[in-house]
């Protein structure tokens, strides 16, 4: 008997399986002395993996953790494998061979052939065919790469009728413009924009834009044709709220342009609790596999060091309290032979 099939996993993923285990009147009752055994089921019946995982007891619940990484060697992507108990007794009575399941390791494929039950257009390359012709809009196109529409009527890649209500002829594009009052723009062939555009105040008739002006107004002179931003030229009196990416380098600055005594004391901690996080967060721990904080692995590291008990193959380390367990893990044999140990929880 092979048990349940528990689904198909990642090349690396951590299994739980789970066997409820009896004894003759039917009562709950917990494994004694169990260890777990795999094997691949591709025809070879003689035992292939052995000791593999930690099992926790809860009653007549027994709970098999299997972690794949652990031994990449032997799961492998592509094979069926089955769980079960390689020793143990329940009640008494010998329990090995009973099945905790079966599962396999990307080793089952999506049929995209079909969509909820029924067939899709013809695939493109593998894939949906999501072009105009095959794809209808048949409600309020909601979004465009991000922005918000409200159109009734537009073609994709084609021609766009109106947007938010609002005629083609009418709207403003803030991106790539390809066409202008029906001429195709290119960096080879110039478009004639309307009056309206086209205005002194705006863009002048050849040239471009008068930066001479800034809103109808003269600035001060220009520097090689450009707006003088020196700093006898332009005063920052308030905040500057935005800068282009690599404004600031490091080849910005001369040698010890900013020394200590040019940082406020806030400013300095600041620097210190984002590299350092000098003041600990409150007590947490991260889940198991989870990439943990800087606190959190501090946190850790004393419960592992600090306060532990070990009752036969799993280890319980507690919290700062002295009571409260913050963390398990198992051990493939006693205390005194074991070889590794896998945290569970």
């Amino acid at each position: 008997m092979a048990g349940p099939y528990l689904g198909d996993f990642a090349s690396g993923s951590r299994i739980m399986l789970s066997l409820l285990t009896t004894d003759t009147t039917g009562a709950p009752t917990a494994v004694s002395s169990g260890s777990a055994c795999v094997r691949k089921l591709n025809g070879d019946t003689t035992l292939a993996f052995s000791g593999v995982g930690a099992i926790t007891t809860s009653g007549g619940l027994s709970t098999l953790s299997v972690f794949t990484a652990s031994a990449a060697a032997f799961f492998v992507t592509g094979m069926e494998y089955e769980c079960f108990l390689g020793a143990g007794t329940v009640g008494g009575t010998s329990a090995i061979g009973y099945p905790y399941g079966t599962f396999s390791i990307q080793n089952r494929t999506v049929d995209v052939a079909r969509w909820l039950s029924s067939t899709p257009n013809s695939l493109i390359s593998g894939r949906v065919d999501a072009n105009a012709a095959a794809v209808t809009v048949s409600s309020n196109l909601l979004q465009i790469s991000g922005s918000n529409v409200n159109t009734s009527s537009a073609q994709l890649g084609v021609n766009v009728v109106n947007i938010a209500g609002t005629a083609a002829a009418a709207f403003t594009m803030s991106a790539n413009i390809v066409q202008v009052a029906a001429q195709t723009a290119s960096a080879a062939a110039g478009v004639t924009f309307p009056a309206t555009l086209a205005s002194t105040t705006n863009i002048t008739a050849a040239t471009g834009i008068d930066v001479t002006k800034v809103q109808g107004a003269a600035i001060n002179p220009l520097i090689s044709g450009r707006i003088d931003a020196n700093a006898a030229a332009v005063t920052v009196s308030s905040r500057v709220l935005s800068m282009d990416a690599a404004t600031i380098a490091s080849a910005t600055f001369a040698a010890n342009a900013i020394d200590s005594a040019a940082l406020a004391t806030s400013a300095v901690n600041e620097i210190a609790d984002g590299a350092l996080a000098r003041s600990l967060a409150a007590e947490s721990y991260a889940a198991v596999g989870a990439v943990p904080t800087l606190s959190q692995s501090l946190f850790m590291l004393l419960s592992m060091f600090g306060q532990f008990s070990i009752a036969t193959t799993t280890i319980t380390m507690l919290k700062l309290d002295g009571s409260t367990t913050a963390m398990t893990a198992g051990m493939d044999a006693g205390a005194s032979t074991a070889t590794q140990r896998i945290r569970i929880t």
